[in-house]
């Protein structure tokens, strides 16, 4: 594989997966191995991939609920696993959504299942999203409440000396999906 490969581990009790992004072009391959689970068909279902607008501001936004997100998905197929329970599928980058009402967003994420089990659903977390692209406040109000000027205030760069330059690399959009919980990242509060 080549150095466009971006690998994260998910596990549960019940399953260890591999997943593998491509920097790039965002598509995902997931190989994992399903405990108990020999020669079964599974169905997956992930959200459609981030819409990317002509307006910067208009796009990579997380789906406002689920019926948009997942209506007429190209994440959508089976897979049989192997005798030891092992199974592998491509995703095309999945986005995010909201449920209720919006005020609780899910990140992608794909849902594995047996046809016969729909209530027995595995879903593995893919990444966080596309950054800064939120219809509400992300991070969790307890630990940077979004109130008073102490949201100004920065502890990841507190003490830190660093150069010009520094900082603005710093301050750069990520270029993997990467949020940071206190919303400013490494950069200067403005």
């Amino acid at each position: 594989m080549g150095d466009n490969w971006k690998v994260k581990h998910f596990n549960n009790d019940k399953l260890d997966c591999k997943i593998e992004t491509h920097l790039i072009t965002g598509d995902i391959n997931v190989t994992g191995q399903i405990t108990g689970s020999s020669n079964k068909l599974y169905s997956f279902i992930a959200p459609n991939p981030p819409t990317y607008m002509t307006s910067y501001y208009g796009s990579g936004h997380a789906y406002p609920n689920p019926d948009i997100a997942f209506d007429k998905t190209p994440n959508v197929g089976c897979v049989k696993t192997d005798t030891l329970g092992n199974f592998n599928f491509k995703l095309k980058s999945p986005g995010g959504y909201y449920i209720r009402m919006g005020t609780i967003y899910q990140p992608p994420h794909v849902m594995l299942y047996t046809e016969g089990d729909k209530d027995n659903i595995n879903n593995i977390v893919l990444g966080e999203g596309v950054p800064y692209r939120p219809q509400t406040y992300k991070p969790p109000q307890t630990e940077f409440p979004r109130n008073g000027p102490g949201f100004y205030q920065n502890p990841l760069i507190k003490e830190k000396l660093r150069t010009q330059e520094q900082i603005l690399r710093d301050s750069a959009y990520p270029t993997t999906n990467h949020w940071y919980k206190n919303f400013w990242g490494l950069k200067p509060p403005c």
